[in-house]
């Protein structure tokens, strides 16, 4: 009984952490959403210090791959980040940016009638903030 209590609980926080029903408002800028895309799940982690950990999941319905794929190169362009990858298979791609704040990875699926996205957001340290080597 105790440990099915702790398991409940335990349940609950990540629940709390897991999907709050929209984009946290610190990620408004980073947080790159195609539009008419359906928010899916987010997931939520503190890595102390001050830095925090986002994926966002999102289901793009009736949108080739293609557009998806070309729709994220540009906003990433438009927004001035810094593109470190850009992977593109033919069927799955990875783009790696970082927008001086946050680090940014998108990745994207082809489905037959649907592309699932995952942006996974890393806030960083700033300048003031790195932790001393001592």
């Amino acid at each position: 009984m105790k440990r099915m209590m702790i398991g409940i609980l335990a349940g609950m926080v990540f629940l709390s952490t897991a999907y709050a029903g929209g984009i946290p408002e610190e990620l408004k800028n980073a947080a790159v959403v195609y539009p008419g895309a359906k928010l899916v799940n987010i997931e939520t982690a503190d890595l102390g210090g001050g830095r925090n950990f986002y994926e966002i999941d999102l289901d793009i319905q009736g949108v080739s791959y293609q557009n998806v794929l070309s729709f994220y190169r540009q906003e990433a362009g438009r927004r001035g980040w810094r593109v470190f990858e850009d992977v593109d298979r033919g069927y799955s791609f990875m783009l790696m940016c970082h927008d001086g704040q946050y680090k940014i990875d998108i990745s994207a699926l082809a489905k037959e009638n649907a592309v699932p996205v995952r942006l996974t957001i890393e806030k960083q340290y700033s300048a003031n903030q790195r932790p001393s080597g001592n």
